[in-house]
């Protein structure tokens, strides 16, 4: 990625408020924030924006304006900040009888006074543990996502300092530093993947409340491993509130940011939507045409999960001759899975792939998930019924949802009588991780998995599924009448295509 690119990302792109405190309470969840506390400062137009009361946009007050204003309080339309006209900090009656006072001329019209302000780091609160995960598009079409975590607390120059982790498949991990409070909003530069110190100097600073519409700039002179690279300039301007819908949820009070950074001949320009205590939940750049939303975001304790993943995407079956290697971390030794062909079974095109010694299994995406439909051992193989097969993975989860499939099967021995057992297994979503193996750093799904089989066997498994990879890690164990058999913890060290 090229510095500017990932300028705009690290002095722009990610809005920090420090690190620690205001956890809030775990288990919370939440799709959509609502307008919520809208700030005591008045809201008015500046360079063409939109008066409190005024719902329509026309700068007009009107009988129209009040039935919109009545329409958000019996929960008609979604919640919107300038329907706050008398600034209760909520929207209510009172707020449509101030515009109909206006419209009669018992009031005056516009509403309040002075510019539209508002505070920074109300839009972006951050505590050590947020999480954000985003996906999206590079601006030459390759997927993008990745994972932002705020780590913890340093001091820079001086100053505290929010470190606040960013991993992705396309560039790896970087560390981005800021802080916002009382004083302002502080951007102290990032650390690349390769280990290479980015520090601004002066630091880029804004006020904590900003003017609506107005253009804050911040030269200065760009520091790499302390060395001086040359000038860097930039510009913020809040353009809007409004609100916006995302994979993860409807936000109703966002500011909408266009922000620029020059550094040396090139330019970036980007627009950006910040939401009321999440923080960023969309971003364009407008020049290279990158883009990327909020997917899923916990913040504060709260989680924001309107998403639904699509397991699919996470563990696509490959191609025949594609092979995947993995190692076991306790004894080092590698070993192999296979595409070796394919087979119809119920009707269904299976991958036929192999993961041990004469050991194979026939699997296909269904309706329900990733369907175990056959397994051949060294000593017979299980047919499983065609409406009850193993599901490995369902075809879709959010975040902390279980899933439970019974399943069903016939094994045939080599020798002996042939016999019918059954189970279920069971799959929760309980994280997005970032992590690291042999074959790169990825931002997974970390999936539990617990399977059981006629009180005689159960597996307990946890896998890590990359986006367009597949399990890039696998840790579980295995028992026989409660009986420990074997524990392993396997990590991905290549993928060879065909």
């Amino acid at each position: 990625m090229r510095t500017t690119s990932v300028l705009i990302i690290a002095i722009l792109g990610v809005a920090i408020v420090g690190c620690g405190g205001g956890a809030g309470l775990p288990g919370q969840t939440g799709s959509a924030v609502q307008p919520a506390s809208v700030r005591p400062t008045e809201v008015l137009p500046a360079n063409g924006q939109q008066y409190l009361g005024d719902m329509d946009g026309d700068g007009e007050a009107s009988v129209g304006d009040a039935i919109k204003i009545l329409r958000i309080v019996v929960g008609l339309d979604d919640a919107d900040p300038y329907a706050d006209a008398n600034q209760s900090g909520t929207t209510d009656v009172g707020d449509a009888i101030k515009v109909l006072r206006c419209v009669v001329g018992l009031e005056p019209w516009p509403i309040g006074g002075g510019p539209q302000m508002v505070n920074l780091c109300e839009y972006y609160p951050l505590n050590e543990g947020d999480q954000w995960y985003y996906r999206g598009a590079e601006a030459n079409g390759d997927p993008l996502h990745f994972l932002q975590e705020a780590a913890e607390q340093v001091q820079i120059g001086g100053r505290p300092a929010c470190r606040l982790r960013a991993s992705g498949q396309t560039w790896g991990s970087t560390a981005n530093y800021g802080w916002c409070d009382s004083t302002g909003y502080w951007h102290f530069g990032y650390d690349a993947s390769n280990g290479d110190e980015y520090r601004l100097d002066p630091p880029a600073a804004l006020p904590a409340e900003v003017e609506i519409a107005r253009s804050y700039t911040f030269p200065g002179r760009l520091l790499v491993n302390g060395q001086d690279v040359g000038p860097y300039s930039g510009s913020f301007r809040v353009e809007a509130l409004e609100g916006i819908t995302v994979a993860a949820g409807h936000f109703a009070d966002c500011i909408r940011i266009h922000t620029e950074v020059h550094l040396g001949g090139d330019t970036d320009i980007s627009r950006e939507w910040w939401a009321r205590d999440v923080g960023e939940v969309k971003k364009e750049n407008i020049e290279q045409a990158a883009r990327w939303e909020l997917i899923w975001a916990n913040v504060g304790g709260t989680a924001y999960e309107a998403a639904v993943f699509d397991l699919q995407e996470y563990c696509p079956l490959g191609t025949v001759g594609e092979v995947w290697t993995y190692r076991d971390c306790n004894t080092q030794e590698e070993m192999q899975m296979s595409n070796v062909g394919t087979a119809v079974i119920c009707g269904v095109t299976c991958m036929k792939s192999e993961h041990g010694t004469g050991a194979y299994d026939y699997v296909a995406w269904t309706a329900q998930g990733l369907a175990i439909m056959r397994t051949d051992f060294e000593y017979g193989y299980d047919l499983y019924d065609c409406s009850a097969p193993q599901i490995q993975l369902p075809a879709t989860l959010r975040m902390g949802e279980t899933k439970i499939f019974p399943f069903q099967a016939v094994f045939h021995p080599t020798q002996g009588e042939v016999h019918s057992h059954s189970g279920s297994s069971a799959h929760t979503l309980e994280a997005v991780e970032a992590i690291t193996v042999p074959a790169g750093s990825f931002v997974t799904l970390r999936i539990h998995e617990i399977t059981t089989g006629d009180g005689e066997f159960g597996d307990d498994y946890v896998w890590w599924y990359a986006l367009d990879t597949g399990p890039v890690k696998i840790q579980g164990s295995h028992t026989e009448h409660g009986v420990l058999q074997y524990t392993f913890d396997i990590e991905l060290v290549s993928i060879s295509l065909p």
